[in-house]
């Protein structure tokens, strides 16, 4: 809930790559979002993809140039089904799942470490372990396409 702290409610969802141009990746809920226990309140939906940057929606159809202002948020009822569309927003390239004893773990934040492993992967653009942690496009190799939409993040993600 806006402004305080609520315990998170994972929500069953699929995660997408925009069939024309694939650097536009999102998640949809495969059902619709309702909760029995949630007090009717302004709520924000946190969206974190596997090697992205998490996203912050506050409004309903929120596009991509859409910035989240402390108190703003999406007015839910109790017992209500809502539909939401995260799709005019795509996942940021970013937090790359480089961290942790197996090297598998997101840290949370996009920085000079995922641009570090990025920069690594590009003289490696087909092995396995790169494609799984730093292909961000989806496109199977780990290439320039993929560095400039790290780039992209790391230049907006100020507040990261």
């Amino acid at each position: 809930q806006t402004g305080e702290v609520t315990d998170p409610i994972a929500l069953t969802t699929q995660y997408a790559q925009n069939a024309t141009n694939s650097a536009n990746s999102y998640f949809t809920f495969v059902t619709p979002f309702k909760s029995t226990t949630l007090p009717t309140g302004k709520y924000n939906i946190l969206v974190k993809g596997p090697k992205h940057q998490q996203i912050r929606f506050c409004k309903q159809n929120q596009s991509a140039t859409d910035r989240c202002q402390v108190a703003e948020g999406i007015e839910l009822a109790t017992n209500t089904a809502y539909y939401f569309n995260l799709t005019k927003k795509p996942l940021a390239c970013g937090d790359l799942p480089i961290s942790g004893t197996n090297k598998d773990q997101q840290d949370g934040a996009v920085r000079v470490t995922d641009y570090s492993f990025m920069i690594s992967c590009l003289s490696k653009r087909q092995d396995a372990a790169c494609v799984a942690r730093a292909d961000c496009n989806g496109d199977g190799s780990v290439t320039n396409l993929d560095m400039d939409l790290l780039l992209e993040t790391l230049s907006t993600a100020y507040d990261q």
